[in-house]
């Protein structure tokens, strides 16, 4: 089955600007768009549009700002700091639930499992398996999290119970040195970490 993990949305204010900017004008003004994503690589695409000068030749002025996980993303996006960003179901969900007006204006990124996400786990861990995870701490980029959510379903699928797993809270950047210093026992971590 093919599930569509990002997905380019937009708080409501900026879905209705969009309607409007993506039509063709007489010559105007650039329309500034403010983009929050989480640094990984299925954002290569927001940078090649900026590098390649996609959005410029729309007549649209794109900043992109870095933002730790889907809950800083959509926060952003609640506040005003941006008016897009790239989500996923799993975090957009909560959010529409809680009263976010939230849009989604596009579908980014689909595939059928994950190819660049990994559980890694230090050499010397022990860790060889999904039973050896018990009594560890896990490193996720959000709790409720796309990648928090499939740890969930490994562990389910491998009858391991996550009742004695800590999950932790640990933007990707953070994860190689906290698991380098043994902080964390284990990360699940995507490209380009």
């Amino acid at each position: 089955m093919m599930t569509t993990r990002t997905t380019f949305l937009a708080g409501s204010a900026a879905a209705a600007l969009a309607g409007t900017v993506l039509r063709p004008a007489a010559v105007q003004a650039a329309t500034p768009i403010r983009v929050a994503y989480i640094p990984i690589v299925d954002e290569l695409p927001l940078y090649v549009g900026v590098d390649q000068g996609f959005f410029q030749k729309r007549n649209l002025d794109v900043s992109l700002t870095a933002v730790a996980n889907q809950g800083v993303l959509i926060s952003a996006l609640q506040s005003g700091s941006a008016e897009m960003g790239s989500s996923v179901l799993v975090s957009m969900l909560p959010a529409q639930e809680a009263g976010i007006a939230l849009a989604a204006v596009a579908t980014c990124v689909q595939f059928p499992v994950p190819k660049n996400v990994g559980m890694l786990a230090r050499a010397d861990s022990g860790i060889k398996s999904a039973k050896d995870l018990a009594g560890k701490k896990v490193a996720v980029a959000g709790l409720k999290s796309y990648f928090h959510i499939m740890a969930l379903r490994y562990l389910g699928e491998k009858n391991v119970s996550a009742a004695g797993i800590t999950f932790v809270e640990v933007p990707f950047p953070q994860m190689p040195d906290l698991l380098k210093a043994g902080q964390i026992d284990v990360a699940i971590i995507v490209d380009p970490f």
